[in-house]
């Protein structure tokens, strides 16, 4: 019982001291860059979305057809 509460507070104390806390609040909690990363798929989606359909649109120029799919 005395060594659990002694490990406990070493731990916490070198917690304190390198700024674990934050590192892990950091790590384990949304942040900008995560929000970033999120806005930034989904713009990736909705470009790759809009290539494929423009590219059914294309037309041959030798033949003027629309591309099939």
């Amino acid at each position: 019982m005395l060594q659990k509460m002694v490990i406990n507070k070493i731990i916490s104390l070198l917690a304190k001291q390198f700024n674990l806390y934050k590192i892990m609040k950091y790590v384990e909690e949304p942040n900008d860059a995560d929000n970033r990363i999120s806005e930034l798929e989904i713009r990736l989606f909705q470009l790759g979305r809009r290539y494929e359909e423009l590219e059914k649109k294309v037309e041959c120029k030798k033949c003027m057809n629309t591309k099939q799919s």
